[in-house]
Order: C-alpha cells, then structure tokens, then sequence
C-alpha cells in the first residue's frame, strides 16, 4: 500500500511470439489497473538486465488528469540479433518504495545460411558441363 493505494504488476502489451530481424519491435508496459486518485507510479523499461536508453523509451496514452498511461520500448531487431536472438526486457513500476515487475522474452528469427548455398560437389558437377562428366565416368569405367 502506498498512502491508501496499491500497486498491482505491469502489464507487457503487444508481444508477438516471434521478430524478424528487419523488424521495428514495440511493446508497451502499463499499470493493470490504477483508481481515478491513484498517483500514476514511474514506469522504466530494461532490457537484458540494464535500463533502456531515454530514445528508446516513449510515454503513450492520456488519462483524465492529463499524464501518461504507460511507456513504450522501441527495440530495433538487428539489436536482438546481435544479442544472440533474443533478449530479455522487464518493466518496473515503482510508486515511492514500492515496486513491482513484469518480463518478457523478445525473440527475434535468426538467419542461418543455408547449406544450399554453399559451395557443394552438385555445383561442382553443373560447372564441368555433361559432356566433361561423361568423359570422366568412361575414363573410370576404364580403369
């Protein structure tokens, strides 16, 4: 309780299960559910353990009383690609000493390169031509 109030957990909005790596990655964060009088509490974003950056943290919403309703974190996806695919982002609420966390796990698809496009003995083949690996089969054959 803070002076009459409580503080419920954050609630992670507008999470996909899945990112791709060209992908501009919002998610919101907002009390569950707050009273008319209740003072809105600081809402902070972290990502992997250590708080987002100011540009990366935007407040939406308007209440009755003209302040915010929750914070916004704009992660790009290559930013997850570099941290491995995936990353781990918790909002924290806090309202004087109290405080209280919600996360959530950001994936996002990583691109593995193919085999097919590899260099292989198949592509090797198609280079010699079919008159060259006939030639080469009949010189076996021979042996």
């Amino acid at each position: 309780m803070y002076a009459g109030h409580s503080l419920s957990p954050p609630l992670i909005k507008r999470v996909r299960e899945i990112y791709e790596p060209s992908d501009q990655i919002t998610v919101g964060c907002q009390p569950q559910k707050m009273e008319k009088d209740e003072p809105m509490p600081r809402i902070v974003w972290f990502i992997d353990g250590k708080q987002a950056p100011p540009g990366q943290q935007e407040k939406y919403g308007r209440s009755l009383d003209g302040s915010y309703t929750g914070v916004s974190l704009n992660i790009p996806g290559q930013q997850v690609v570099d941290a491995g695919g995936s990353v781990l982002v918790e909002c924290r609420l806090s309202l004087g000493e109290f405080e209280e966390r919600a996360s959530q796990t950001i994936r996002v698809r990583m691109e593995h390169k193919s085999l097919a496009s590899a260099p292989s003995a198949g592509s090797a083949v198609a280079a010699l031509g079919t008159s060259a690996l006939l030639a080469a089969l009949l010189l076996s054959a021979a042996l």
